[in-house]
C-alpha cells in the first residue's frame, strides 16, 4: 500500500511575518532536520502564578535549504510523509503548555517550598533569570506526559532550555470566582495522558513489560480557597488525583471479521506478575499511598477471564508488597442496568463498597501557598 502526504514544509527564513511563541523540538528525518515551533496559542487561564495555554497552530522548518535534485530523493519523499503524520498530531486542539509552571508534574508533586515555588513567586515582583526557571521547570517536568518529549531531548542537551516548551496532551479546564462563604473559590481540572502506549480502543490493550498501561491519564482536580481581601491570610491550595487505564495484565482483543465487538483474549504464555507489580509500585511512589482500584468490567461472560486474571494478579501484589493497593469490584453493567432508579441504587452499592476506602484517601494541602495560583 501506498501513503501519500500533501504536508508541504515552509522554507526557514526570517520573516518579519512570522511570530514564533516557543520550540517544539527539532526532528531528524532521512533528508536532514526539522524544526518545530509555536506560531499560536489561546490563553486558558492561571495555575501556579503562571498562565497556561493551549496550542493552536505550529510551523515546521527544513533546517537547511534542499535543492530541486534533493527534494526528489526517496528520502526527502519518505521525510514528507513523517513529517505529515508529526503535523497531524501537533494539531491537536487538546495540547497545553506553560511558559511559567510545570504542567505534566501534579501538585502533590511540588515540595511545599521548592526553588521552582520561589522562582515564580519573584516572577511576579521581578523578572528572574529566564533561563535558570527554564531549566528547573524542565527537571520537575514528568516525562511520561511530555509529548514533544523525543525530539526537545536534543535541544534541551544542548542547553536550550529557554527556548524549549514541554507539551501535555490531554485537558486544562478553569471555573473560577465562586463565592464561598465571602471568600473566593478557584477550581482548576487537569487530564494528563501519557505517551506511553496511547491507541484506539479494541487495538490498545493491557501492559507492557516496563508497567506502562495501555491509554493511561491521570487526572487532578485542584481547588484554591482565597480568604478575603486585607484578613493577612494567603490562598490554600489542595488537589486530589485519579488514575484511569487499561487493565494492566497482558490481554487484547484481535479484531474479528464476524464480531463487531472483539472477543476479549489473555494473551497465552505471557506471565504479567512483574509488570503488574511495577506498575503499581510506580503509582504508590508517584502519590505516597496505598492505590485504591475500582474494577467495574463484567464478573461473568466475556470479560470473566479478565475479571479473575486481575484478582489473582493483585493477590500476588498484595503477598510480595503489602499495602501498596486494594482492589474493589462491581459489575457496572449488571449492578447499574438501564433505568435511572437501578443507575441511582447501583451507585449507592459502589460508594457503599469503597467508602473506606475514600476515607482513607488524603488531599494534597499546601498551605499558606509561596505563590500566587
Amino acid at each position: 500500500m501506498a501513503l501519500k502526504s500533501d504536508f508541504k514544509l515552509p522554507p526557514l527564513s526570517l520573516n518579519p511575518g512570522v511570530i514564533i511563541l516557543g520550540v517544539l523540538g527539532i526532528l531528524e528525518g532521512l533528508a536532514g532536520s526539522y524544526l518545530y515551533v509555536i506560531t499560536g496559542h489561546e490563553l486558558m487561564g492561571i495555575l501556579h502564578g503562571a498562565k497556561v495555554y493551549r496550542l493552536t497552530s505550529i510551523r515546521a522548518f527544513e533546517v537547511k535549504n534542499f535543492t530541486a535534485k534533493e527534494k526528489q530523493s526517496t528520502a526527502y519523499q519518505d521525510d514528507q510523509l513523517l513529517l505529515g503524520m508529526v503535523n497531524e498530531v501537533l494539531s491537536s486542539p487538546h495540547l497545553y503548555f506553560s511558559y511559567g509552571c510545570t504542567l505534566t508534574t501534579s501538585s502533590q508533586m511540588m515540595p511545599q517550598t521548592s526553588k521552582i515555588d520561589t522562582l515564580v513567586g519573584e516572577a511576579c515582583r521581578r523578572q528572574p533569570s529566564r533561563s535558570r526557571l527554564r531549566k528547573l521547570l524542565w527537571e520537575a517536568e514528568d516525562q511520561n506526559f511530555v509529548w514533544n518529549y523525543h525530539f526537545a531531548s536534543p535541544l534541551i542537551a544542548a542547553g536550550l532550555h529557554s527556548f524549549v516548551v514541554p507539551l501535555l496532551h490531554g485537558y486544562i479546564g478553569f471555573i473560577t470566582s465562586q463565592d464561598l462563604n465571602g471568600h473566593r473559590l478557584d477550581v482548576c481540572l487537569v487530564a494528563r495522558r501519557s505517551r506511553h502506549r496511547y491507541g484506539t480502543r479494541y487495538n490498545r490493550r493491557g501492559v507492557d513489560a516496563r508497567g506502562d498501561v495501555a491509554n493511561e491519564v491521570h487526572s487532578e482536580q485542584i481547588a484554591i480557597v482565597r480568604p478575603l481581601a486585607g484578613c493577612g491570610l494567603k490562598a490554600t491550595g489542595c488537589s486530589v488525583a485519579l488514575v484511569r487505564g487499561s487493565i494492566p495484565i497482558y490481554w487484547q482483543t484481535p479484531p474479528s471479521a464476524t464480531q463487531w465487538k472483539p472477543t476479549l483474549q489473555l494473551v497465552p504464555g505471557r506471565d504479567a506478575t512483574e509488570p503488574f507489580a511495577r506498575h503499581f509500585r510506580r503509582l504508590h511512589e508517584k502519590y505516597t499511598g496505598s492505590v485504591s482500584c475500582v474494577n467495574l468490567i463484567d464478573q461473568d461472560g466475556k470479560e470473566a477471564p479478565l475479571y479473575h486474571a486481575f484478582h489473582e494478579h493483585m493477590d500476588k501484589l498484595n503477598k510480595s508488597d503489602p499495602g501498596i493497593a486494594n482492589l474493589t469490584s462491581f459489575d457496572f453493567h449488571h449492578g447499574c442496568g438501564n433505568s435511572s432508579a437501578t443507575y441511582a441504587r447501583g451507585l449507592a452499592t459502589l460508594l457503599k463498597q469503597v467508602d473506606r476506602y475514600l476515607l482513607e484517601q488524603v488531599l494534597s494541602l499546601r498551605r499558606p501557598l509561596t505563590s500566587p495560583l
